[in-house]
């Protein structure tokens, strides 16, 4: 058994319970037409790219995944049919053409983002999508009640980035992308709150897993006491800000960034 894998399974399926209805609604609403070809780099267990194939039932999916203890939780249940490759996405087939790749929480885990967007562009159509979801830590604020929480998250967070940059990560992908020759097609900035008892619940279970994920080891008694006391009061609440970047292999008339914000 690995406890970090284990951690780390459960969190993924919390991010895409709270996330998937929120970025569907936003970022695939905008998709010039229903993807017959989905491919999400770096698919984790394979929940998210579940939900894609739950919206596009006859795309092809295929998820790539360089872990492969992970790897194994998607293979494990995959009952949909998705095509699911343990290793690196430069393994794929270099005559392939997709209609849609999704690179979700994984962009700052990459050594090479430039590669990644050269390898990106010779296997797009003229009106394939890559759309890049993260966190948004700009947009991140201060809690008075998990100061412990939002510190540790805060040093992850930085030691992901390093000293990359000190502009913001959509604008380092912004650069990025289009010096690989990408055009932004829209940009969308929404969150998820803390505002009903499921959500705080759901919030309450990732804070408590990415803890004993960063630290590898049991909530201290201080940890669990600050989680503990925000959930159980009413006015304690709790903001995680998102991203999502739609980039195309050309210009798109009408294009540009665009701010949304769902909660």
């Amino acid at each position: 058994m690995n406890d970090k894998v284990d951690l780390l399974d459960q969190m993924l399926h919390i991010t895409t319970d709270l996330f998937f209805e929120a970025e569907s609604s936003l970022l695939l609403d905008d998709l010039p037409e229903a993807p017959a070809t989905i491919l999400d780099i770096g698919c984790g267990n394979g929940a998210y790219l579940a939900n894609l194939k739950e919206r596009y039932p006859s795309a092809a999916c295929t998820g790539v995944e360089l872990d492969r203890p992970m790897y194994m939780k998607a293979a494990l249940r995959n009952d949909r049919g998705m095509n699911l490759i343990h290793g690196s996405y430069e393994r794929l087939d270099e005559q392939n053409a997709w209609d849609l790749i999704m690179a979700r929480l994984v962009i700052l885990h990459m050594e090479d983002v430039g590669g990644f967007v050269k390898w990106v562009c010779n296997r797009l159509h003229p009106l394939s999508r890559v759309i890049i979801i993260d966190f948004d830590d700009a947009r991140l604020q201060g809690n008075d009640r998990l100061p412990l929480f939002l510190s540790l998250y805060r040093q992850a967070r930085q030691s992901l980035r390093g000293r990359r940059t000190f502009l913001e990560l959509p604008d380092v992908l912004k650069l990025e992308f289009q010096y690989g020759g990408l055009a932004v097609v829209g940009t969308k900035r929404y969150a998820v709150r803390a505002d009903s008892p499921s959500k705080k619940a759901a919030l309450y279970s990732y804070m408590k897993l990415s803890t004993k994920y960063l630290l590898g080891e049991p909530l201290s008694a201080e940890r669990a006491d600050e989680l503990d006391e925000w959930l159980h009061d009413p006015d304690a609440d709790m903001e995680i800000p998102m991203f999502g970047m739609n980039f195309a292999r050309s210009p798109v008339e009408g294009s540009g960034a665009k701010e949304a914000i769902s909660s």
